[in-house]
């Protein structure tokens, strides 16, 4: 039933546009009843352009959308899915686009001339008409957006680590045993399907390193430009320290706070509030991140303007 309403719409789309072409021809070869033909010419460019809306929207919403969502049921969302799905979504906004451009000099001539419609009953004038049309063209991109969105399964966190290393000492009689630490923020990857977080991406890897250095470098494990590990300690290892936030776009990996337990008691050398930055993320390791994700070019430009 939901193909047939599809299919009946695509026909009364070709039958308005074969009489665009009747009416544009007719315009020329029959000069005396030109303001007649134009009329008609401007009618059935609001025709099509109502009966398009409403085709654009039912096929977004019950073919477009539905592939989606069985694709992510189904574990199908590859990338070539996701690509053959964002073509698919930017041929629409295309199409919009360009439909906006035919209508724009029909809604100019029709407020010029007050021109009158018997049919459909419901718009007085085309002005009315084509305000429906202009009207369906939001709803029809929220569903784009929330196509798009379907295809994100990646997002960017904020994630909290700890870099740590333990000095221990098992000299006769007294055993000795302290942890070196340090909390850090770095931007990492995290599947919203599964909730596992990746450590992988190679901005990410890049933070880790810059967090490990300012390990060292803060304990003053550090000469003469190179580290090293004090004796009896082990060497400096990271882990997730359960916290995270999303984030729109990676901020850089910061450093919060340094601390040492000793015998049990944890004692705070360095708290920094905000959490001070330690490796700058560059605008080009920003896009590649975004895109990564799935983003568009339009949508980033969005996010990097902070709209």
């Amino acid at each position: 039933m939901a193909e047939a309403e599809l299919e009946r719409k695509r026909r009364e789309i070709k039958r308005s546009e074969e009489r665009i072409e009747y009416h544009t021809r007719m315009m020329t070869e029959a000069p005396r009843l030109r303001r007649i033909y134009e009329y008609w010419l401007h009618y059935h460019r609001v025709r099509v352009g109502d009966w398009t809306t409403r085709l654009w929207f039912e096929e977004l919403r019950d073919v477009v959308k539905k592939r989606v969502i069985k694709a992510v049921e189904e574990g199908a969302l590859t990338p070539d899915f996701q690509q053959e799905i964002r073509k698919t979504t930017g041929e629409y906004e295309g199409r919009i686009e360009q439909l906006l451009s035919d209508i724009r000099e029909t809604r100019r001539i029709a407020t010029e001339r007050n021109w009158r419609l018997a049919w459909p009953r419901e718009y007085p004038t085309m002005v009315s008409w084509m305000s429906a049309i202009y009207g369906r063209l939001g709803p029809i991109r929220q569903w784009i957006t929330e196509i798009l969105r379907e295809l994100i399964i990646l997002e960017i966190i904020h994630s909290k680590i700890v870099i740590y290393a333990i000095t221990e000492s098992e000299r006769p009689g007294k055993p000795y045993h302290k942890r070196f630490q340090g909390f850090f923020n770095v931007d990492a990857l995290r599947n919203i399907s599964t909730g596992d977080i990746d450590y992988t991406y190679e901005l990410t890897k890049k933070e880790l390193d810059a967090c490990t250095w300012e390990f060292y470098f803060r304990w003053n494990w550090v000469k003469e430009g190179e580290a090293f590990i004090p004796k009896y300690t082990s060497t400096p290892e990271w882990a997730d320290a359960g916290e995270w936030e999303p984030i729109e776009k990676p901020l850089g990996a910061t450093i919060k706070e340094i601390s040492v337990i000793e015998e049990g008691e944890e004692t705070y050398f360095d708290k920094f509030e905000p959490p001070q930055l330690i490796y700058t993320v560059i605008d080009e390791e920003i896009r590649a991140m975004l895109r990564h994700i799935g983003k568009t070019e339009a949508e980033i430009e969005k996010i990097l303007r902070g709209e």
